[in-house]
């Protein structure tokens, strides 16, 4: 199962992005209907196994989704 990250805006994915590349974390950059963030139409897809340690990761360093969505 994978789990969506959603950010308030494409900034916001971009420093997740960053975050994530130094820590060598896997994730994929994905595009999202505008039905699931009017505002940005993109977001992180990472394994729901590391989806509450990336969360927290990406916390420590002041981002946070603002939405996740598993499927």
């Amino acid at each position: 199962m994978m789990s969506l990250l959603i950010f308030e805006s494409i900034h916001y994915v971009m420093i997740a992005e960053e975050i994530l590349k130094k820590g060598n974390i896997d994730y994929t950059l994905v595009s999202i209907p505008k039905a699931l963030a009017p505002e940005c139409g993109m977001a992180l897809k990472v394994s729901c196994e590391v989806k509450d340690t990336i969360t927290r990761i990406l916390e420590n360093e002041g981002i946070q989704p603002l939405k996740v969505f598993e499927h």
